[in-house]
């Protein structure tokens, strides 16, 4: 399961039409979800709990005004020993190194 947050559309968009390029289907919707911030991104975790294939988290570390991927990948830390499908996480960002420095810092 591949869950994809990210506030732009476009950049979803272009992040499941390109794992379509290693053979899965991007129109799977049990597979492939989309999340516009970091709490529909939690929430497809957790109901992404009865699957039994991996679960990756490709997240925006910056999705205003929503929780970003920072605030979704601290989350799943502190949930960490409820989950029964521990997800693998991708962060990313198209801030720049020293503002994503600054704000993992805090």
């Amino acid at each position: 399961i591949f869950i994809v947050a990210d506030d732009e559309m476009a950049n979803r968009m272009v992040a499941t039409g390109n794992f379509g390029l290693v053979g899965l289907d991007e129109d799977d919707e049990e597979k492939m979800i989309e999340a516009e911030d970091g709490d529909e991104a939690l929430e497809a975790l957790d109901n992404a709990q009865d699957n039994e294939d991996p679960i990756i988290m490709l997240l925006d570390l910056h999705m205003p005004p929503g929780k970003g991927g920072d605030g979704a990948a601290i989350a799943v830390q502190e949930k960490w020993d409820e989950y029964k499908r521990k997800p693998f996480l991708v962060c990313c960002s198209a801030e720049v190194l020293e503002d994503l420095k600054a704000k993992m810092a805090t």
